[in-house]
């Protein structure tokens, strides 16, 4: 028998047979990473929340918002609330590369039909319980697949064309709605992503839209106090939602001017995009602690309908659509809505549009063959461009993005860091512990 004084481990030798059998050794490895992942969680948690934070606290030192809370759900949502212009806020962050990310649910009434039951309290709970999600927030009032009911026409009609759009694993996009627009969006959701109709994009690309708060009515919204719901990414990977109570009823609220002025105190620089979502008296924001306590703040000045709200999820999920398609619109080649299963079966077949409407499959090659100089030279110009973007994309995503300026030089590589810093450690007071332990060991062997 071989043994180590320590009892590191101890090797048993038996006429016959050869059987090792290690003791202690397996358990003291467990203990030993055990207490890394604990250290390396705790390090990965803190930078998390110091970085989901960094906007607001910007707000708050520039003298814009008073926070009252926080608090960090699971690790890796947070959530801030307080109070601008006397008036409650929310802001509820998340990382786009981490495990929660950003879907789109139905809500049961539109699924029923019920269009006059209420957006409440108890429905928004229901919906948290069905969907097993800690956060919910107001999406958009029409969406691609129901674009020809009566109240999404209306809606278009005034102008709040803004579409969101995301393919389901964190990515999120905005533009306007528009015929030769449609093929992007689709191509970006594919079959797992989802999409929502609202107001416009404030940002997009990193470009603030010139004309917000300019004109009296700004893609059909008056230019007045209001409750808002604002999504917003930074460079950086950080999503969040920025939620403020409010309504036109009672002057309070944010106006146009108020909301360019929070996103360039906010750093517009430090913005990818920012999305005007459906507020008003449907504005609304759920969360769940991790006790269990459950928060719902909004505008309750009314009995509103929601068809549409958007959630944090952990899991895969099934993109959620109701269909609303006007037999006369298609007959006409006039109808706005599409799903994504439209748009592929057309474009595989080399269809110029989408049948029953006017939206561009992406696919003209293929419905109309370049056979004269014009079309030639229009199909080169259209593909130098989408070179030209492309590369401007690629370079964007290979430059060191920073993160909101917070006065700081903390970036996203923060959370990085902290796990390298961990694991080196951990691993060198590893080796340095095991040597010492086998340098002491005694070896005593015995028939």
């Amino acid at each position: 028998m071989i043994e180590c004084k320590h009892k590191c481990f101890k090797i048993n030798f038996k006429k016959g047979e050869n059987k090792v059998k290690i003791k202690n050794i397996l358990s003291y490895f467990f203990m030993v990473f055990g207490a890394y992942s604990i250290i390396a969680l705790g390090f990965s948690g803190s930078a998390f929340a110091a970085e989901v934070s960094n906007f607001t606290k910007v707000l708050e030192d520039k003298g814009l918002l008073t926070i009252t809370s926080s608090e960090t759900i699971d690790k890796e949502i947070s959530v801030v609330r307080g109070k601008i212009d006397n008036l409650n806020f929310t802001t509820i962050s998340w990382n786009k590369n981490g495990s929660y990310k950003l879907q789109k649910g139905i809500t049961q009434a539109q699924i029923n039909q019920s269009y006059t039951t209420p957006w409440n309290k108890d429905n928004i709970l229901n919906e948290a319980k069905i969907h097993n999600t800690p956060v919910i927030f107001t999406g958009g009032f029409w969406q691609l697949e129901n674009a020809d009911n009566g109240w999404s026409q209306r809606e278009l009609g005034l102008g709040k064309n803004g579409i969101m759009y995301s393919d389901g694993k964190g990515d999120v996009e905005v533009t306007n709605l528009s015929n030769s627009e449609v093929s992007k969006i689709f191509q970006k959701m594919g079959d797992k992503g989802w999409n929502v109709g609202a107001f416009s994009p404030i940002v997009k690309n990193g470009v603030l839209d010139s004309t917000l708060g300019q004109s009296g009515v700004w893609h059909g919204d008056p230019n007045v106090k209001n409750a808002r719901t604002i999504f917003i990414e930074f460079n950086n990977g950080l999503q969040a939602v920025f939620v403020v109570d409010g309504h036109t009823s009672t002057k309070t609220g944010l106006n146009h001017s108020e909301i360019v002025n929070l996103i360039n105190q906010m750093g517009v620089s430090s913005i990818k995009n920012a999305f005007m979502l459906d507020g008003g008296g449907t504005t609304r924001a759920y969360t769940k602690s991790d006790n269990g306590t459950e928060t719902v703040m909004g505008s309750f000045v009314d009995n509103r309908f929601a068809s549409q709200f958007l959630y944090l999820s952990k899991n895969e999920v099934k993109p959620e659509f109701f269909v609303d398609r006007s037999s006369d619109k298609v007959a006409k080649n006039e109808s706005q809505t599409a799903t994504y299963a439209d748009w592929k079966a057309a474009f595989e077949k080399g269809l110029k549009f989408i049948p029953g409407t006017q939206y561009l499959t992406g696919a003209l090659e293929k419905a109309n063959p370049v056979n004269n100089a014009n079309n030639l030279q229009a199909a080169t110009s259209a593909a130098q461009q989408n070179a030209v973007e492309n590369k401007a994309n690629e370079s964007a995503k290979n430059k060191a993005i920073k993160a909101p300026n917070t006065g700081s030089k903390t970036t996203t590589n923060h959370q990085t860091t902290f796990l390298w810093m961990a694991s080196a450690t951990i691993a060198i007071l590893t080796g340095f512990i095991t040597l010492k332990r086998f340098k002491n060991c005694k070896v005593r062997i015995q028939k």
